[in-house]
């Protein structure tokens, strides 16, 4: 409903500019609805900020936010970690970007599936990560992505000393492997 009245008061603000010039009609409609306003509204499978939007929610600061799934794969061979000694401490189920960082803070190589995601740059973008359980949850049930050939996915969210949660599309289960498994990735990054 707040989606329509806004578009609403955008028609009638166009309308009633209408016989001014083209560069007044746009510093009046930035006066009223200002760039920084958050009434810009993305939609699941939407191509924007160097990927494809999966999962859209209404921030505490009232804006819309979301998260963005790279448009490929970047690798099917992936390790998690060679660390399996001891937790990293990527343990949340919904935060890939603090799973990310705490995995490379570890020593995690550029050559494993976070040092992999972090380097990611697309659409001019650098803070892509490894998706958390949860995110990679919303990324494999909200989108038609084309899967084919891939079967497990790892995730950022770490479950013991030698294994991390990956999730396997073949089944669309999430399954715990130990860390030093190959596996697929798909980098994502939030707005």
């Amino acid at each position: 409903m707040k989606a329509k009245l806004v578009l609403f008061t955008i028609v009638i603000a166009l309308i009633a500019i209408n016989n001014e010039s083209k560069a007044k009609k746009i510093s009046e409609i930035t006066k009223i609805f200002p760039m920084d306003s958050g009434l810009v509204i993305h939609q699941v499978g939407e191509k924007f900020g160097g990927g494809i939007v999966f999962y859209v929610f209404t921030g505490t600061d009232g804006k819309q936010h979301g998260l963005i799934a790279s448009l490929n794969n970047l690798s099917t061979n992936a390790k998690w970690s060679e660390n399996t000694d001891k937790l990293i401490g990527a343990q949340s189920n919904s935060d890939g970007a603090a799973n990310t960082s705490a995995i490379i803070k570890a020593g995690g190589l550029a050559t494993e599936a976070a040092g992999v995601c972090q380097a990611y740059n697309e659409g001019g973008f650098t803070d892509w990560y490894l998706p958390s359980m949860d995110e990679f949850e919303k990324l494999a049930s909200n989108i038609k992505i084309d899967w084919t050939g891939a079967g497990f996915f790892w995730t950022s969210t770490e479950k013991m000393n030698g294994s991390a949660w990956g999730y396997d599309l073949r089944n669309k289960k999430a399954n715990a492997s130990n860390k030093t498994r190959q596996g697929t990735i798909r980098p994502i990054r939030a707005f």
